[in-house]
């Protein structure tokens, strides 16, 4: 009889969770009613899976690995269940938001039990690929592999990054100079003196196209592009080639290792985003690049650390009670050091990831002050040093306050939207008159679109200079708002940002070809002019497959990413190996900032560094 019982309570959970996910999706999902009775025996797997486990663990005496479990289960499946309850209420692209019903309370409810579920199976399934219940045979196997010093080398580096360019040169051959938006083209015109400098785009970035461009000043300018999309091509299969060494480097044991290595050498190569992105003239890339070196550089030094500490621990067999730690190597150091200025110097975010994350090593390392002081003070003093000769040399025009303030833009004008003729309810008429001012609501409720700052800021009627003089009164006014307009603040930032949060929402990955420009740059298709015959469509298609297709989709997906490296994080938390947490920093702080301060709702150039990383959070992941 309680065997009846346990299975009809599973069949009742998976059903509810079937109707949930259906609901949700409003059969929307082309051929959903055949995939529900799939969808219904995934969900009782998992709800059998995981009941199966519980009760293993309870007969085990296991009840604080259970409660672990639980516990570090939550956070994902209870913040994932939000997101896709609250995100299939967003419609970015038909500019609609509806209203959230008891219905989603219940579907919210049962996507949160079953994310919890399988998250906990997940753990479950990671301890015994993590072999925590191995033999002392294999135990001591790996143990030897571990205390083993494997070291890539030049000559694998080299031949990884032939390995990528070949793959990569159908690509290259069919979108030379590369790919190239409005951002490339404003750059473009700084460095020819068409238009005043500015920091909309980070003046280092500006100043390598720039030098490029005067170096092969003998040629085109389709040459001079071409050019630096070659040596960024070459700069991101060089950066993916040290993530390869990296893993090579740092799983103990070998047999996975390979398994690891060629699974991300085929996934950089074959993977259509990593050519479209290698030859992608914008500055994510080549920040992307400088973010990921810096996340590798923190976990050397944790990793290093971590391996420090076990060894005092085993050798006094207490808590370590050292003053120093060996991560902080001088190479290590000036790594993170390099590439912590590279990261400021390429973007504009850079210097409050730096920031914080030098605060985070200066809490968790505190015996190590000074020199955490120096790694990351010197490349901020650097940085500063830098920025003030070069706003001067070049007469660069200060950043507009649009630039930081879109997300309150974005929502004092949907409150415009949501209101009817000149008078907001809440504010006084001096406050009235102030955003009026700066955009006149009957024009703000004509262009204003869902998920989009630009349409409001790059507007004729927007008054960008009186913005900037009266910043201080407007974020006022912003404040003010908010008590009154809490639920119209909330739809507009969620609508903001739902791309960095929600997984179903995706946008065009790059720019494929040269946008249309009045520079005189465009595409020429190598290929085609020797065959006859172009890939571009077949590219096309590509893009759109990994942008459309069942798994393939979840690679891209910036909301998938970071639910991963949140997944990673509480993993460490119950591993009890909190400390690997800073080698998440750079990219936890780099979505944080794009939630801040995002002009779009979903650009996937800006986060583009969790995709680059794959690789590692399966490594994290799977140790």
């Amino acid at each position: 009889m309680k065997k009846v019982i346990e299975i009809i309570a599973k069949l009742i959970l998976a059903y509810l969770t079937t109707i949930s996910i259906a609901g949700i999706s409003g059969y929307g999902i082309t051929g959903i009613e055949i995939m529900l009775p799939c969808i219904f025996a995934l969900t009782f797997i998992v709800y059998h899976t995981a009941y199966n486990r519980i009760i293993l663990l309870i007969s085990e005496s296991c009840k604080n690995v259970l409660k672990r479990d639980i516990l570090c289960s939550l956070p994902v499946g209870i913040l994932l269940g939000a997101a896709i309850t609250t995100g299939a209420h967003y419609d970015i692209w038909n500019q609609s938001i509806t209203a959230l019903g008891m219905a989603d309370a219940i579907y919210f409810v049962m996507l949160s039990l079953f994310l919890i579920m399988a998250v906990f199976i997940l753990f479950g399934a990671l301890d015994r690929i993590g072999g925590e219940k191995e033999n002392v045979k294999d135990t001591q196997k790996k143990t030897a592999d571990a205390g083993k010093v494997r070291i890539f080398g030049i000559r694998n580096y080299v031949i990884t990054i032939i390995i990528l360019i070949i793959c990569w040169l159908p690509y290259y051959l069919t979108l030379l100079p590369g790919n190239m938006g409005i951002d490339t083209f404003e750059e473009i015109e700084m460095c020819l003196g068409s238009i005043p400098w500015t920091n909309h785009h980070p003046v280092f970035f500006t100043m390598l196209i720039g030098a490029v461009i005067k170096l092969t000043s003998f040629g085109t300018l389709n040459f001079s592009m071409g050019v630096f999309a070659t040596l960024q091509m070459f700069l991101y299969a060089a950066t993916l080639s040290e993530i390869i060494g990296w893993l090579w480097e740092n799983i103990s044991d070998i047999r996975r290792a390979k398994q690891i290595c060629i699974i991300g050498l085929l996934f950089f190569a074959l993977y259509p985003v990593n050519p479209m992105f290698a030859i992608y003239v914008s500055k994510d890339v080549l920040f992307s690049c400088a973010l990921v070196m810096l996340t590798i550089s923190l976990y050397e030094m944790v990793n290093v650390s971590k391996t420090t500490e076990m060894s005092h621990s085993q050798a006094t067999n207490d808590a370590p009670a050292h003053n120093t730690y060996e991560g902080f190597k001088i190479s290590t150091m000036v790594k993170i050091a390099v590439w912590s200025l590279f990261t400021m110097l390429l973007r504009n975010n850079g210097l409050l990831i730096i920031i914080f994350v030098g605060i985070f090593l200066l809490i968790h390392f505190r015996r190590e002050w000074k020199k955490i002081l120096i790694m990351v003070g010197m490349p901020i003093a650097i940085f500063m040093l830098f920025r003030l000769c070069a706003y001067r040399a070049l007469n660069v025009a200060p950043q507009s306050f649009a630039e930081s303030a879109s997300v309150p833009l974005q929502q004092t004008g949907y409150v415009i939207v949501c209101s009817d003729g000149d008078y907001i309810e809440g504010l006084s008429e001096t406050e009235n008159e102030l955003l009026s001012r700066i955009m006149p609501y009957d024009k703000v409720r004509e262009v204003y679109e869902l998920g989009y700052t630009d349409c409001l800021k790059f507007d004729e009627s927007f008054d960008d200079e009186y913005f900037n003089e009266h910043s201080r009164e407007y974020m006022k006014v912003w404040l003010h708002l908010l008590p009154t307009h809490f639920s119209e603040y909330v739809k507009a930032y969620l609508a903001q940002t739902i791309g960095y949060w929600h997984y179903g929402e995706t946008n065009t990955l790059c720019t494929q070809g040269v946008d249309n420009n009045l520079l005189g740059i465009e595409r020429n298709d190598l290929i085609e002019n020797l065959t006859g015959v172009s890939l571009f469509g077949i590219i096309e298609k590509l893009m759109l497959l990994v942008r459309k297709a069942p798994i393939l989709c979840m690679l891209s997906s910036m909301a998938i990413q970071i639910y991963m490296v949140l997944l990673i994080a509480c993993n460490y938390y119950r591993k009890k190996e909190s400390g690997c947490i800073i080698g998440l920093l750079p990219v936890i702080l780099l979505w944080i900032t794009i939630m801040i301060a995002t002009p779009a709702f979903c650009l996937f150039r800006y986060t583009f560094a969790l995709f680059m990383l794959w690789p590692v959070w399966f490594k994290e992941l799977t140790d």
